[in-house]
């Protein structure tokens, strides 16, 4: 449960044998704890503008 509990990492869903990280920081340990499964496919998807403009300017800007 707590094998990508690292900086940067946030586990943003579960379900069978996948896991879903969002990852802002420190690829590298995530990639190193991951070594010890028998990962079988690892998919990436990049940010949309609108994702990036609302962790800009929305929640976690002072509360707001």
């Amino acid at each position: 449960a707590d094998a990508f509990s690292i900086e940067g990492v946030t586990e943003t869903g579960r379900q069978d044998h996948s896991v879903d990280l969002e990852v802002r920081q420190n690829l590298q340990s995530v990639l190193q704890a991951a070594v010890q499964y028998e990962i079988t496919d690892i998919e990436t998807r990049p940010l949309t503008l609108e994702e990036i403009f609302l962790a800009y300017y929305g929640k976690g800007q002072n509360g707001k």
